[in-house]
């Protein structure tokens, strides 16, 4: 049976304008594409991830309207790599600078979305989709219910879709191979009630 998970009072947001929606879906659709471009190794990410949000935000009662930008919302979550030179987005390893300039892309997702009239929980989940539950995230360390619930949601699904597909220095892991990785995570970077959600739609192999 499908629940709604109460673990903080949720603010009444209004809902987006129809023109408003529009341009979101245009933007998401630049960013998948641009995404791409930048980095082959991205490229269905986002659309994966919306995907996967979808099943998640349906396992827990989410409201309709906010399932649709939930999935505009994982097409967003790294628009911010945009922002990254190159030389550091290709790289396989990093040194502690070049870490620090790609731990910026959930900021440099938010600064490009934060003035263009969007839900702004949209915002802050793309500030957000790196923090941990224990406090250990970036970029600002955020704990526990300090993190926005879509952002908690985006941590798992985004952690998620990068543990099953392909990337440049791994091959994908197997849905038991990754459920055992996310396990040992559970509680530490992901919220456990989101995890155990996310978990109820995983189809297993």
């Amino acid at each position: 049976m499908r629940r709604r998970l109460s673990l903080v009072p949720e603010k009444k947001i209004p809902p987006m304008k129809a023109d408003d929606l529009l341009r979101l879906a245009a933007v998401a659709e630049f960013a998948d594409k641009a995404i791409c471009l930048v980095d082959t190794w991205e490229c269905g990410h986002g659309e994966r991830a919306a995907s996967l949000m979808e099943e998640l935000a349906l396992e827990m009662n989410v409201k309709t309207a906010d399932v649709v930008l939930l999935k505009y919302l994982m097409r967003l979550h790294d628009i911010g790599k945009l922002a990254i030179p190159d030389n550091i987005l290709h790289r396989r390893k990093f040194s502690v600078s070049n870490m620090d300039t790609m731990k910026g892309h959930p900021y440099n997702g938010y600064m490009l979305i934060k003035d263009m009239r969007f839900d702004e929980r949209l915002g802050i989940a793309i500030w957000e989709h790196h923090e941990k539950w224990d406090g250990s995230g970036y970029p600002r360390g955020l704990k526990g219910l300090e993190i926005s619930l879509w952002g908690r949601m985006a941590s798992v699904v985004d952690s998620w879709d990068a543990i099953t597909s392909d990337r440049s220095d791994r091959k994908a892991r197997t849905i038991a191979a990754a459920l055992k990785e996310m396990e040992k995570d559970n509680g530490t970077k992901f919220d456990p009630d989101i995890y155990a959600a996310f978990k109820r739609t995983i189809k297993h192999e």
